[in-house]
């Protein structure tokens, strides 16, 4: 199981706190954060990738795009996105990257957590039975 979390601006309080509830969420050695675009891209680009989730906080609009960018590959990964406002603009835009959950910076960022937790426990369950199956 390996989940990636990209929030640029690390040291921001939201990212901050992002990052310390998902860190108690799942084992270290499954945690990869990327604290620039740069870095998260260069992951995102090599082969295999192998990530099951991306957590992925666009505290602005230019983050966001670049995250866009990068939509064809994360094609194959399940998707937390985490908006930088309620616009409707912003809402179709975040769209695009296919998220199964969408928050926004001024939600409650348990609800990420939780999502996070269903998605590790149903993404364990996949993977068990395919390699019971073996």
């Amino acid at each position: 199981m390996k989940v990636v979390l990209y929030a640029n601006e690390r040291s921001e309080p939201a990212s901050k706190n992002l990052q310390r509830v998902i860190e108690a969420c799942i084992p270290s050695n499954c945690l990869e954060v990327f604290g620039n675009s740069h870095d998260f891209s260069q992951r995102i680009y090599q082969i295999p990738r192998k990530i099951d989730v991306a957590v992925l906080f666009a505290q602005n609009h230019n983050q966001l795009s670049k995250l866009i960018s990068l939509k064809d590959f994360l094609m194959d990964v399940r998707i937390i996105l985490i908006l930088p406002d309620r616009e409707h603009l912003t809402v179709i835009k975040g769209h695009t990257l296919s998220p199964s959950y969408t928050s926004y910076v001024d939600s409650n960022i348990t609800d990420v957590a939780t999502v996070l937790m269903k998605m590790i426990s149903r993404l364990s369950v996949i993977s068990g039975a395919s390699t019971s199956k073996a």
